[in-house]
């Protein structure tokens, strides 16, 4: 008899195994959930604001480039901050917004000492950031992680 309660022992300690595992797991997918949600709530109003602004400002480098330094700068530092509070692709992909913005104050720049905007360069490099910033918003979206609106 006492080999039939050595066997319900290591089944049952087995059992406790696997179900501590499954916990590990779920309190695991729970923290990462939690994490893509706090990156969503920072990415999110990053990709409307920045996106839309770069927008107009892409537009303006040539008529006034020491504005568009100003508030591309401004932008940067945004998106810096973001990247410093994300991590991973999230933190990536911002990363590369930023040195696309960076593109563009070099563009605002070289108009300010002188130079001619190159437009298509410059649309190129806004199409970049925007669609960097769609990108990771829709990855929210798509993920149930877009921070609701409050009334």
């Amino acid at each position: 008899m006492s080999r039939g309660r050595g066997t319900i022992r290591v089944v049952g300690a087995g059992a406790l195994i696997a179900l501590g595992l499954t916990g590990c797991s779920a309190i695991g997918d729970a923290v990462s959930d939690a994490t893509g949600q706090a990156a969503c709530a920072v990415v999110t109003p990053i990709a409307t604001d920045v996106g839309a602004q770069v927008q107009v400002v892409a537009d303006q480098i040539e008529l006034d480039p020491s504005g568009a330094i100003t508030t591309l700068t401004a932008l940067q530092e945004r998106v810096d901050g973001a990247v410093d509070v994300t991590s991973g692709d999230i933190a990536s992909a911002l990363g590369t917004v930023s040195t696309r913005v960076g593109d563009l104050i070099a563009q605002a720049e070289q108009v300010r000492d002188g130079g001619v905007v190159d437009q298509a360069t410059v649309d190129g490099i806004e199409t970049s950031i925007v669609d960097g910033l769609t990108s990771l918003a829709g990855d929210c979206e798509a993920e149930g992680e877009q921070p609701s609106a409050t009334p």
